[in-house]
């Protein structure tokens, strides 16, 4: 029985620089160059909008590259950095860095929420404004609340698995920062075990792959749990927020779909079947 469902953003999909800054941070302790890894990036994406962003001759505009990035850069970024420094679990290692403040407002929301249920209710509502490209559905199955992650577009193996891993990891870690050791739960993967899974299993002990969905799954009592931190205030004032993103998305879109349709009429006026 499904519960909520995410919507698509149906606008250009820009990555949170929490997780682009948690990539480079570790790359970096990795001893790769950060600014050749964004120059690689801007060379490779060009036809961004944002490429010039990617000028990074100073620590400014890098921040500009890491603030504006959009999905094709940051996949293209991660994969330059696992194919420069390995794998070694690192998308793993990114999701585990990443606290309930890198999702905005909408972490926010949840976290003023009075239940776990309505925390979902409203993480699953405004989980397209994190522009992540991942769709997720809360369901219910037998005794077991189950949040599977799916994409909206399909991706090279190699790159679904840093993503899933990375956006699974860092809702499995916000939900154990919020409440503690209670809240168990079982992060299950598609892809084949591998070799670096046992070394997260003390973070993530009920880590499992070779799985026949991806989904992080719980006991569904503890949907009745009641959040520490809630706020009825707090709440009011974060979904009022969220609308005013979601709106100014929705606005975007728009604007970026009209954008590329007259890029591709090389000037010339559309026709009426066209329009």
């Amino acid at each position: 029985m499904i519960l909520f469902k995410s919507k698509f953003a149906g606008s250009e999909i820009y990555i949170t620089d929490a997780y682009t800054r948690a990539y480079l941070a570790i790359a970096e302790q990795r001893g790769l160059d950060i600014h050749e890894l964004l120059d690689h990036v801007a060379v490779e994406e060009t036809e961004s909008p944002d490429i010039d962003a990617f000028e990074t001759k100073s620590d400014s505009s890098k921040d500009n590259a890491i603030y504006s990035i959009t999905a094709n850069e940051y996949l293209t970024l991660i994969e330059k950095i696992v194919d420069k420094s390995g794998n070694h679990g690192i998308a793993l290692e990114v999701g585990l860095q990443i606290p309930p403040t890198a999702f905005g407002m909408v972490g926010f929301a949840m976290m003023s929420s009075a239940t776990v249920e309505s925390a979902m209710e409203v993480g699953t509502r405004y989980w397209h404004l994190l522009r992540d490209g991942i769709a997720i559905n809360v369901s219910i199955e037998d005794d077991t609340c189950c949040i599977e992650f799916d994409f909206f577009q399909e991706l090279q193996e190699k790159l679904e698995n840093l993503v899933l891993e990375t956006s699974m990891a860092s809702c499995f870690r916000v939900i154990q920062l919020i409440f503690g050791e209670k809240f168990t739960s079982e992060l299950w993967l598609k892809q084949p075990s591998p070799y670096y899974s046992e070394l997260y299993l003390p973070m993530i002990p009920n880590l499992k792959y070779d799985q026949q969905k991806n989904q992080l799954r719980f006991p569904k009592d503890l949907l009745s749990l009641k959040i520490p931190t809630s706020s009825e205030l707090s709440l009011s004032m974060a979904l009022e927020k969220c609308e005013e993103e979601n709106q100014l998305m929705s606005e975007n879109g728009m604007i970026f779909q009209l954008e590329r349709y007259l890029k591709k009429c090389e000037g010339k006026f559309p026709s009426l079947v066209e329009a």
